[in-house]
């Protein structure tokens, strides 16, 4: 059934009775505290359960300047994982050029290796490419 996930951030402490409150005029189910702003987001989307329709971030609907690729930012353990994922695919398709990676990462895995391209992981993944090419030249 249609249904709407609401998060709400303060600066500051609320207790649980004054978030009830709003709960109430929006005849909401009860509240329940967030564990973590990440998780929840992430929760909202469906990003992590493969058997539900996957939101776009895009469509979300967000006020107060809340930064929701912010809250997604991937830690520095994930944005590692990703990094050996992408040398991996290198290694298996025997990619000698950055553009061949860059395409396949915009249409195929946009919303996790294309950003690190784009944003801080490229010189790493370029010279890993580069010594292939050195290394198949030999």
């Amino acid at each position: 059934k249609e249904h709407y996930h609401i998060l709400v951030m303060y600066e500051g402490n609320k207790s649980y009775e004054q978030i009830k409150i709003i709960t109430e005029e929006l005849n909401a189910t009860i509240p329940q505290i967030a564990g973590s702003v990440k998780g929840l987001v992430r929760y909202m989307l469906h990003m992590d359960d493969p058997n539900k329709f996957k939101y776009q971030k895009e469509d979300m609907i967000v006020y107060g300047g809340v930064d929701v690729d912010e809250l997604l930012k991937k830690t520095t353990t994930d944005r590692y994982k990703l990094i050996k994922e992408m040398i991996e695919f290198i290694d298996e398709q025997g990619i000698v050029e950055f553009k061949s990676l860059m395409d396949y990462a915009m249409k195929f895995k946009f919303d996790d290796w294309f950003p690190l391209l784009c944003d801080n992981s490229a010189y790493v993944i370029q010279e890993y490419i580069k010594s292939n090419r050195y290394k198949s030249d030999r």
